[in-house]
């Protein structure tokens, strides 16, 4: 059993609701990944809630149920449950409350997306064995040495997507 953090893209994913040039490859790797987190590994959660507040506010609560559904669902029904979900405290630095004493302090990654910081303080705080698991966010491959460099581990399960991303994302800089 493997402990796992899910940035919420990976069930947006999931649900066919990604960046439009998401191939089918990348939505079944998405499902595959909330499926293994919740058949056979641990999902990691901050003690606070902001990632399940996350995870709320960007999965769909209507229509047929679908696979970001059932994840969400998953969370709610485990998140206390040590064998399933591991939840470690962050904790916010400063008066913004999107930033964190385990985020890297690194030059690299001060204008880091804040409403990302919560995954990587999460998996810092529980160990640098704990990956990441990230679908089509071009900041994240864009920043991947650098997050590397400060110990955390990022696991792209879209490689090819989000490669494609990145370089869209350059040529509109």
């Amino acid at each position: 059993m493997s402990d796992f953090v899910i940035d919420t893209n990976v069930a947006v994913v999931a649900d066919r609701r990604g960046p439009s040039n998401t191939t089918e490859g990348c939505i079944l790797a998405a499902i595959a990944a909330l499926r293994r987190v919740q058949e056979s590994d641990r999902l990691v959660l901050d003690a606070g809630g902001r990632i399940l507040a996350e995870y709320t506010e960007n999965v769909r609560t209507a229509g047929q149920p679908g696979p970001d559904q059932r994840f969400l669902r998953w969370v709610h029904r485990h998140q206390y449950n040590e064998q399933r979900c591991v939840r470690v405290a962050i904790h916010v630095r400063g008066d913004e409350g999107e930033d964190y004493e385990e985020f890297p302090d690194a030059a690299d990654l001060t204008d880091f997306d804040r409403s990302d910081r919560k995954f990587v303080a999460v998996a810092l705080a529980r160990g640098p064995v704990t990956p990441i698991i990230q679908a089509t966010d071009a900041e994240w491959w864009r920043r991947r040495h650098a997050l590397a460099s400060a110990g955390v581990r990022i696991e792209f399960i879209c490689p090819d997507d989000i490669q494609r991303s990145h370089r869209a994302l350059l040529n509109t800089r």
